[in-house]
C-alpha cells in the first residue's frame, strides 16, 4: 500500500491532466516572453529597453529560460505536471507517516487530489502554480515539524515563485520563535541571507520591490468573496474535514492555520480570472493531509457517519466531474481563438508592425517577437497600471497613448463591427479598457478599423490601423 497508493495517485492525475494537455493559459506566456529576452541577453524585460516587473514568478521564468529556443509551453507543461504528481505523492507519504498503522491511510489524499479539478488544470496550463504547489507544500511541512532551516530554504524558493510565500515566511518565523528563539533566529537569518540579495536586485533593477501586476490589479474584497464563493465553498466539506482534524494533532493544526491565513489573503487580494481557482490549487494538499484521518473515520464509524460520507462524496464528485466538464469545454474553445491570435500575430509581425496595443498581449506578445506590445490593462506599463480600477477597467491616458502611437489597436467583442450613419466604427468591446479606446475620439482620428476576425461565434478580434499622416 505504501507504493500502491501514490502510484495510483499520480496515474489518476496525469490521466486527468492529460484532459487539459495541449491548453496554454495566456498569461503564460507573458512569463514565456521574459524569459526568452532574459535567454536573448535583453534582460527581464516585456519589451525591450522598457524595465518592468510585470511578472509575479521570477523562479518559474528562470527556469523557462534554457526553453526558450523550442516548444517551452510543452517543457513547462511537463515541469509542472512533475510538479503536481510530486505534491501528491509527498502529501500521500504525508498522510501514511502520521497514521502508520492505518491500511487505508493516504487514499482519500490521493483520490482527492487527483480528481481536483484546479490542480490537474493547472499542472499542464504553462504557470507556475504546481511549482508553487508543492514549495508551498513542503515548506508548510517543515513548519509542521519545526525544522527551522529546511522551512526557511523552502518558503525562499517559494517566494522566489509568489510573492504572497512572505506571509508564510512571516508567518512562521513568528511560530517558530515563540516555540524556540533558537529556531525563529536560524529561520530569519536564513531568510535575511536567502531574500535580501534577490530583493536588491529586484530594487536596483526595475526601481522598486513589489511587482507592477500588483498595481495593475488593486485588491477588492468583494470580488474576493466571489472567487471563494465560486471555488471555495463546493470544496467546503474538504475544510471542515481538515479542521476537524486539526483539533487532535498539532502538526495539522499548523498546516490549516496556514491554509486559511491564505485563503483570508486570497479574499482580500480579490482573486484572479483564470479558470481552476489558481489561488486556491496550493493549499489543497496540505488540507488534504489533515483531513486524511477524519475523512477515513466517517467510513468506519456508526451507521449515521457513514450516510454522511457517502452523501458528501456524491455530492462532490458530481461537482468536479461538472468543473473538469466546464474546463475541458472551455480549453477546447480556445483553440480557434489561440489559433486566429497566432495567425494574425504572425501576420503582423511579417507585415513588421512594430507595436501593437492590446489587452491579451500574452500569446500575440509571444508571436509577434520584436514588436513593442501596450499593455491596455497594465501589467507590463507602470503608466497604465497607475490609472484606476482593476485589470480590464483601466482608462489610458490619451496623451500617453497617443506618445507611443501604436501602429496596431486591437479590440475584442462578441459581435461584428457596424456603422452609423457618420461613418463610425461601432464594435462593442468587451471590457472598460478597451470600450474607452472606442468611444474615444483619439481612436476616431488616428486609426481605422481594418478587419475583423471571427475565431468563435462569441469571440472578435477587430483590428484598427493608424493613419498615415
Amino acid at each position: 500500500m505504501r507504493v500502491l497508493v501514490p502510484l495510483a495517485g499520480v496515474v489518476l492525475i496525469a490521466l486527468h491532466a492529460s484532459l487539459y494537455a495541449g491548453y496554454v493559459i495566456d498569461d503564460a506566456w507573458i512569463s514565456f516572453r521574459y524569459a526568452r529576452h532574459l535567454a536573448h541577453g535583453l534582460g527581464l524585460v516585456f519589451n525591450e529597453g522598457e524595465r518592468v516587473e510585470g511578472y509575479t514568478n521570477f523562479l518559474w521564468v528562470v527556469l523557462a529560460a534554457p526553453f526558450t529556443s523550442m516548444r517551452v509551453e510543452r517543457v513547462m507543461a511537463g515541469i509542472g505536471l512533475a510538479c503536481a504528481c510530486a505534491t501528491l505523492v509527498i502529501a500521500v507519504l504525508r498522510a501514511r507517516r502520521d497514521d502508520p498503522s492505518a491500511r487505508f491511510a493516504g487514499v482519500p489524499t490521493a483520490l482527492g487530489l487527483a480528481c481536483m479539478h484546479g490542480l490537474a488544470f493547472h499542472a499542464v496550463g504553462g504557470l507556475e502554480t504546481p511549482l508553487y504547489a508543492l514549495l508551498v507544500l513542503v515548506a508548510s511541512l517543515m513548519l509542521a515539524d519545526g525544522r527551522a532551516l529546511p522551512f526557511a530554504i523552502a518558503t525562499t524558493l517559494a517566494f522566489l515563485t509568489r510573492p504572497e510565500a512572505a506571509l508564510l515566511g512571516l508567518g512562521g518565523t513568528l511560530f517558530l520563535a515563540h516555540r524556540s528563539k533558537r529556531d525563529g533566529a536560524l529561520a530569519l537569518g536564513a531568510f535575511v541571507l536567502l531574500v535580501t540579495p534577490y530583493l536588491v536586485f529586484k530594487l536596483a533593477y526595475f526601481g522598486a520591490l513589489l511587482p507592477n501586476t500588483l498595481h495593475a490589479k488593486p485588491p477588492g474584497l468583494v470580488s474576493g468573496a466571489r472567487y471563494l464563493a465560486r471555488e471555495l465553498l463546493p470544496a467546503i466539506a474538504l475544510v471542515v474535514a481538515a479542521i476537524v482534524g486539526a483539533r487532535t494533532n498539532e502538526r495539522h493544526r499548523v498546516l490549516v492555520v496556514i491554509a486559511l491565513a491564505f485563503l483570508a489573503a486570497v479574499l482580500l487580494e480579490g482573486g484572479d480570472w483564470m479558470p481552476g481557482g489558481r489561488m486556491i490549487v496550493p493549499w489543497l494538499a496540505p488540507l488534504f493531509v489533515a483531513a486524511d484521518r477524519p475523512i477515513r473515520a466517517l467510513f468506519t464509524s456508526t451507521h449515521r457517519a457513514r450516510v454522511i460520507a457517502i452523501v458528501a462524496v456524491l455530492a462532490i464528485v458530481p461537482w468536479q466531474i461538472a468543473r473538469s466538464a466546464e474546463l475541458v469545454m472551455g480549453t477546447r474553445a480556445r483553440v480557434p481563438i489561440d489559433a486566429a491570435r497566432i495567425e494574425l500575430a504572425d501576420r503582423l509581425a511579417h507585415e513588421d508592425v512594430r507595436s501593437i496595443a492590446l489587452l491579451d498581449i500574452g500569446l500575440v506578445g509571444w508571436r509577434a517577437e520584436h514588436a513593442r506590445i501596450v499593455d491596455l490593462g497594465g501589467l507590463v506599463d507602470r503608466t497604465i497600471a497607475a490609472s484606476p480600477g482593476p485589470h480590464g477597467a483601466k482608462r489610458a491616458d490619451l496623451d500617453y497613448l497617443e506618445s507611443l502611437a501604436p501602429e496596431v489597436v486591437i479590440l475584442t467583442s462578441a459581435r461584428d463591427a457596424t456603422r452609423d450613419a457618420e461613418g463610425r466604427v461601432h464594435v462593442g468591446a468587451r471590457f472598460v479598457a478597451e470600450q474607452h479606446l472606442e468611444e474615444s475620439a483619439w481612436l476616431r482620428e488616428h486609426y481605422e478599423h481594418v478587419e475583423t476576425r471571427t475565431p468563435a461565434r462569441v469571440y472578435r478580434m477587430h483590428v484598427f490601423r493608424r493613419r498615415l499622416d
